[in-house]
């Protein structure tokens, strides 16, 4: 007997690979500073040395959840915006900052950085929920226009997942970017099943987000 929900977990994890492996690229050694201080809407933060230590360890096990949709060069500066769940907290959204940097080839390249952040599958057009930029020996000054934690969703129910993979199959042919899937792939599958563009789009979103989260958080309770 065909196990549903197996096939729907690895349908899911297959699509996050395709989504998160482009940041993995190039990245082969982590350059964390022996200190860090991050400077939060002009509050200093101090993290303790295991929260620095268990970055190598997310490093090492691949737990990088930013996905890089744009970079572009300013001048002598480089510009990168990225996308990290909005499941995370806060705390959890400034390691992946920190990463993000310490893939980075050395200080020079880290200084001439900026980065913006947003919410997975906001549109980099709008303003940007926190912007970073490394200053030196692991300073980094970051600024929060607001960054809006949603709950992890509840799992899919049966109907939604066959929409998922009605999405899934549809844009196949665009599994270069199905991290970026195309509206007329959602417009197709809502007209499909006769429901709302937006409903189809917050199914998407939405199981992605608690596999996500399923991941992240059972992982944890596990160490």
């Amino acid at each position: 007997m065909i196990n549903i929900d197996r096939i729907f977990l690895i349908q899911i994890l297959i699509l996050m690979t395709c989504i998160i492996n482009p940041t993995l690229k190039a990245q082969t050694s982590l350059g964390l500073p022996g200190k860090i201080q991050l400077v939060v809407n002009g509050s200093e933060i101090i993290p303790s040395q295991s929260w620095v230590d268990s970055l190598v360890d997310e490093a090492n096990n691949r737990k990088i959840f930013y996905k890089i949709i744009s970079a572009f060069r300013s001048n002598s500066s480089v510009i990168t915006h990225i996308q990290i769940p909005q499941i995370f907290f806060l705390n959890e959204v400034y390691r992946q900052i920190v990463l993000y940097y310490s893939f980075l080839e050395d200080e020079e390249m880290r200084e001439k950085e900026f980065l913006t952040v947003y919410p997975y599958f906001e549109l980099k057009e709008e303003d940007p929920a926190i912007r970073c930029q490394y200053i030196s020996e692991g300073k980094y000054e970051i600024e929060i226009a607001y960054w809006h934690r949603i709950p992890i969703p509840d799992k899919p129910r049966v109907e939604d997942r066959d929409i998922f993979n009605q999405i899934l199959q549809t844009s196949f042919h665009e599994v270069q970017s199905i991290g970026d899937v195309s509206d007329d792939v959602f417009e197709e599958v809502a007209e499909k099943n006769k429901l709302s563009v937006e409903r189809v789009k917050l199914i998407y979103q939405t199981s992605i987000l608690w596999q996500l989260g399923s991941q992240i958080y059972t992982d944890k309770s596990d160490e």
